[in-house]
């Protein structure tokens, strides 16, 4: 599918943090849970042609059926060669190189959008950004044909952005904030850009600690469309968070295996063996190159995750009214829903619906309200198992 300007509609998402509830989830959720992973392959980006020493971001591009990796570092070592965009297949053999100087010197992070193929990239330089590069016409990346914006992601206190990813379940961004320890989860809102949080853009902004389960400095995050969960690495290295989009602890995933020195990006994706399986491909950085001006010991690691068997979240869905509807402020608005979950059956009745202009409408698979204000609005609906999963899904209504 191609909407190589279009918004993303009807699969945005309004995040309601309530941090007390969910902190003591975190809590409670910290007990045993570790697994283990397995290493399925080494792949040395320190051997390409050119090389990569420095790997910092990794992202699956579905089209392609390859990896692309960037390097914010390469541009300060003699190996630098003008090119910091590595693609690949999932054996780790080097298909092609680009510079992606006509957006940043220094990609840190890289995501990719399915749906209309732009990529996210996160800066390791000032102004803190997070780029949307559309390809254009020509469907390919760094050519004169490229349409890129940007957001500055100060406006909501990142001043660390690391990795970033997509999550094309809800058309989301998260990114984690290597300074603060926190992952900020970023809504498009009411016009469906990604252009910033006010006073630049309409961007709906939320966030959550990962110091609470012990993971600081975090520099890579994957969003798992299986699930619709999220994967963590940062400090300590030999491990990876299993959390919810809320921030709920799952487990954590020993992968020892691959002792990284320098955990960064992550990205989720198919087997390189074919199964039909996904693995988690993670990059390690090494030694830095402020420590060691010649260092090239990049690495990529695909790692095994053994299946997830702890609570699934619940799933929730908007019948009534249709996304985008325009509404009389006279009318009376009658909203639908229904939520499933696979351990507690139907919880239609236990859904919670918000709005972005009125705050909290009311409970119930079928609620009427006579009284919305005029504007638009990003209506939520909300609802949690009794495992304290939560699922969510919004529409956008206008009301003149």
């Amino acid at each position: 599918m191609h909407t190589r300007h279009g918004k993303i509609r009807g699969i945005s998402v309004l995040l309601i943090l309530v941090s007390g509830p969910i902190q003591s989830c975190l809590m409670q959720s910290s007990e045993d849970r570790s697994q283990f992973a397995t290493l399925e392959q080494t792949i040395h980006t320190s051997l390409w042609s050119p090389p990569s020493p420095d790997p910092s971001g990794i992202v699956y591009i579905d089209n392609l059926g390859q990896l692309i990796v960037v390097d914010s570092e390469v541009n300060e070592t003699p190996l630098f060669t003008g090119d910091n965009f590595f693609i690949t297949n999932l054996n780790g053999i080097l298909v092609q190189t680009l510079p992606s100087t006509a957006f940043t010197g220094e990609p840190t992070g890289i995501s990719f959008n399915p749906f209309n193929e732009h990529l996210y990239i996160s800066t390791d330089n000032r102004p803190r950004r997070i780029i949307e590069v559309d390809p254009g016409l020509d469907e390919n990346y760094a050519t004169a044909d490229d349409i890129v914006t940007f957001f500055n992601t100060t406006l909501y206190g990142s001043f660390d952005a690391e990795g970033v990813t997509f999550n094309r379940t809800l058309g989301l961004l998260h990114s984690v904030d290597g300074d603060n320890s926190e992952v900020y989860t970023i809504h498009p809102g009411t016009n469906g850009v990604f252009d910033g949080s006010t006073p630049e853009g309409d961007d709906i902004v939320t966030s959550f600690d990962t110091a609470v389960f012990g993971i600081t400095d975090p520099e890579g995050i994957a969003y798992d469309a299986d699930f619709g969960h999220l994967y963590l690495v940062g400090r300590p290295s030999n491990v990876i968070a299993h959390v919810s989009i809320f921030g709920q602890l799952l487990r954590m995933i020993d992968i020892t295996t691959a002792n990284p020195e320098k955990p960064a990006g992550l990205t989720y994706a198919p087997s390189s063996s074919g199964s039909g399986t996904n693995n988690l491909y993670l990059v390690d950085r090494g030694v830095d190159n402020d420590a060691d001006h010649t260092e090239n010991d990049g690495k990529i690691y695909e790692l095994y995750i053994p299946p997830f068997s702890g609570n699934n979240p619940p799933a929730v869905s908007i019948s009534i009214p249709a996304d985008d509807v325009f509404l009389v402020s006279a009318d009376t608005v009658e909203f639908s829903g229904t939520a499933i979950d696979s351990e507690d059956g139907d919880l239609s009745s236990g859904i919670n619906w918000t709005s972005s202009l009125d705050n909290g409408l009311g409970q119930g698979a079928s609620i009427s309200i006579s009284s919305l204000t005029v504007g638009s609005h990003v209506i939520t609906a909300l609802v949690t198992d009794s495992g304290s999963m939560t699922a969510i899904n919004t529409i956008i209504v206008d009301v003149h």
